[in-house]
């Protein structure tokens, strides 16, 4: 595979959720092991895992701990940017169980007309689910210096480009479902639509 590498984002608390998400079986599998499953398709064999929870070691790819603390997300990719030896590298949050390596290959293939380009299906943004150029990792660390933490907010201010999924592939937005609570955990896990 060319110059990409994946970073997926396991540090969230989970509040909602009560344990942590990425870790939670679907179909007998941890949610984050079907997430590195499609990157593997897709070329992808770089992963790097940022998480504050050793227990995300036994998956055989490096884990890494925020190394600024309490920033979100967005202290989650500066974290994965800063340990890659990537120039491109795909961020997916961990509790996206359902994602496919149609989409990474997607942004693999548009990745050279913006630094920062996220997925969007029909309605809705994935500001999570996108590819990002090495070189704007000092950017990133100005908008958490800054205090502006919202992915969607640092997204625009750095230029970067929303890919509309209905203008280049077929999608299922099931795809792109995000476990957040027990009952949509529930719902996924007994296949029924979330």
């Amino acid at each position: 595979m060319e110059d990409i590498g994946g970073i997926i984002l396991a540090g969230g608390k989970s509040s909602r959720m009560g344990q942590d998400k990425g870790l939670m079986s679907i179909d007998n599998k941890a949610m984050v092991e079907h997430i590195i499953k499609e990157f593997n398709l897709a070329g992808v064999n770089e992963l790097n895992i940022i998480s504050n929870n050793p227990d995300y070691d036994k998956f055989s790819h490096p884990v890494y701990e925020d190394i600024i603390k309490e920033k979100g997300p967005l202290g989650g990719i500066y974290t994965g940017l800063h340990h890659t030896t990537k120039t491109w590298n795909i961020i997916v949050p961990c509790d996206t169980p359902k994602i496919k390596a149609k989409y990474f290959d997607l942004l693999i293939k548009e990745k050279a007309k913006s630094p920062i380009q996220v997925l969007k299906s029909r309605d809705k943004t994935h500001f999570l689910i996108g590819i990002i150029h090495h070189s704007v990792k000092n950017l990133i660390k100005e908008q958490i210096e800054n205090g502006e933490l919202r992915v969607e907010t640092w997204i625009k201010n750095l230029g970067g480009r929303i890919i509309n999924l209905e203008e280049h592939i077929d999608f299922e937005e099931s795809d792109f479902v995000n476990l957040n609570t027990i009952n949509e955990y529930n719902k996924i896990n007994h296949h029924e639509k979330v």
